[in-house]
């Protein structure tokens, strides 16, 4: 679905993770007014959160999940213009919510159908790039940070997609994939290790890091990556590596205190012919 005059920017490309700075954050709208419009608790500062519910981090299994995932990727990952219009703006976050939902069911079930243009255009891609842009070759696994919100909790949720039906009222605040494999798909920043054995087996990657505003400074993104680290190695998975722009220090950060340490780094121009900012590549080393 396309918008005239509608600027959207997507941030960051799959294989990366970006914490939004302050200016970015001031930018996400806080949709309200006396009737019939959604009201966001994303101005919401952690720090005046109250009632905070139990938050149990899980690998999704049901649509809910995924669903809520992909509506927590839509919110984080997707900024707009303040001059654009509440309608605009939910128009395009749904197409981007249905569109993170299919990507992530693929993924994690490995049976992505493609349509005739689909396929096409992944056979060029694979031709130009000389990589598979598929996940047939990856293990994927998502994510999801649960909330369930305390009796009295009055915040609006961000979206009706992050709500998980059921007799508790619960949300996903957070999210993230393990994808298990030699490489991500057309990612020309590869970890090194292990030198020796099944590199398909032994190797991955933490993608589609994110967590809603209002729930962030909270320790969920810890708590994501510490889970995705026991099962990597509960499997056998002896390398985990992540991807992050090399000036989000906040990321950076965060995955340093989690363990991981930089291996390399694209240099600016390698960056400028990807057409994306220069990025390091971090393993973990415990």
């Amino acid at each position: 679905m396309a918008f005239a005059s509608t600027s959207y920017h997507r941030s960051p490309p799959s294989s990366s993770t970006r914490i939004p700075s302050a200016d970015r954050r001031r930018q996400h709208h806080r949709l309200c007014s006396k009737s019939n419009t959604l009201k966001t608790c994303s101005a919401i500062r952690p720090n005046e959160i109250q009632n905070n519910g139990k938050i149990e981090i899980k690998k999704v299994d049901s649509d809910a999940d995924i669903r809520g995932a992909a509506c927590v990727r839509a919110l984080c990952f997707y900024s707009y213009p303040k001059d654009r219009s509440e309608f605009s703006i939910r128009a395009h976050r749904l197409t981007k919510i249905e569109a993170e939902f299919e990507a992530i069911s693929n993924k994690i079930t490995g049976t992505h159908r493609l349509t005739k243009i689909e396929a096409e255009f992944e056979a060029i891609s694979n031709k130009i790039t000389g990589k598979d842009v598929s996940y047939k070759n990856n293990d994927v696994f998502c994510y999801v940070a649960v909330e369930e919100r305390i009796k009295g909790d009055s915040r609006v949720p961000e979206d009706p997609a992050i709500v998980i039906p059921g007799e508790k009222s619960a949300i996903v605040c957070g999210t993230l994939d393990l994808n298990v494999g030699v490489n991500l798909p057309a990612e020309e920043l590869v970890g090194k290790f292990p030198i020796e054995g099944n590199a398909r087996k032994k190797r991955c990657y933490m993608s589609n890091v994110c967590v809603l505003e209002s729930r962030r400074n909270l320790g969920i993104a810890r708590q994501l990556i510490e889970r995705a680290i026991e099962d990597a190695k509960n499997i056998n998975v002896e390398e985990i590596y992540v991807h992050v722009v090399s000036e989000n220090i906040a990321a950076k950060r965060l995955y340093e205190k989690a363990g991981f340490v930089v291996e390399s780094e694209e240099s600016a121009k390698e960056a400028l012919t990807r057409m994306h900012e220069p990025r390091q590549i971090l393993r973990y080393r415990g």
